[in-house]
Parts: C-alpha cells; sequence; structure tokens
C-alpha cells in the first residue's frame, strides 16, 4: 500500500508474542468460564466458589495484556518501515494475479487506463516446460522462460 515492506525480523517477533499470547488466554478461559457459565445458567447468586479460580483469571489477564502489547512491536514495525523499510517491488510473493501487474504504490485508477489482457487462470501454477512455478496471467507466453 505504501510501496514498502514490513521488517521481517520485527514481523516474526510480532506474529511469535501474539500467537504464544493469545493461546495462553485463550486456552485458560475455557478452563476459567466452564464453572461460571454452569454457575450462572444454575443460579443467579453470587459466585464465591469461583475464589479458588482468583490465579487463573489473573494469569488470563496477564497474557492478555501481553497480546494486547505485542500490538506495539506491530506498530513500531509499521512505522520504521515507512520510513526505512525497504522498497516493494512490483511482484515481492511471486503472486500470479491480475493486481500484482501493477507498480506500488498503485496508481490511481488501478492499470494506468490500459487493461492488460489476460493469458491463462490466476493460479495455474506449475505450468509444463515454463523455468518458473508461478506465471503472471498477464505475461504472453512468447515472453514465459522456457526450462530447456
Amino acid at each position: 500500500m505504501f510501496g514498502r515492506m514490513l521488517n521481517e525480523t520485527i514481523g516474526k517477533a510480532h506474529f511469535w508474542i501474539t500467537f504464544v499470547g493469545s493461546t495462553a488466554f485463550s486456552c485458560p478461559c475455557t478452563f476459567w468460564a466452564w464453572p461460571a457459565t454452569r454457575a450462572a445458567i444454575q443460579t443467579q447468586s453470587g459466585v464465591n466458589f469461583l475464589a479458588p479460580l482468583h490465579g487463573v483469571h489473573f494469569f488470563i489477564t496477564v497474557a492478555a495484556m501481553i497480546t494486547i502489547g505485542a500490538q506495539l512491536v506491530f506498530l513500531f514495525n509499521f512505522l520504521y518501515s515507512l520510513k526505512f523499510g525497504a522498497k516493494a517491488s512490483e511482484n515481492p510473493w511471486n503472486a500470479t494475479t491480475l493486481e500484482w501487474s501493477i507498480p506500488s504504490p498503485p496508481p490511481f485508477d488501478n492499470f494506468a487506463g490500459h487493461v492488460p489482457e489476460v493469458y491463462r487462470g490466476p493460479y495455474e501454477l506449475s505450468v509444463p516446460g515454463a523455468a518458473d512455478d508461478f506465471i503472471p496471467q498477464h505475461l504472453a507466453p512468447e515472453l514465459v522462460a522456457r526450462a530447456d
């Protein structure tokens, strides 16, 4: 969108902190909520018998705060990459669909007044005889490198 690539190392750190944090709060939530839900259905009175589960509730709260804090890692990565990120190439992931045939950032009207010609389906992977597995659908057959 901005013509820059996010930092992959920071992105991996963000992923793992978010993954561990969200798993750490969602799994115990099932354990913690089961008795509370049962109590709420059976009676509308206080749930003092849940007092032994306060430690689990505290653990869930800390794990949720860590997960929320991990989003600050993403925000840092985003702002850092806006200024110092590597310039994005036209098709950084070797995608085959038409949206990757335009420059980044995209022009206002997407294809800059030129309607691309489509030579193959968007997900034709491993084309026999082609040098690459990923052949964009806007490349003419004579422009595709052969594996010969």
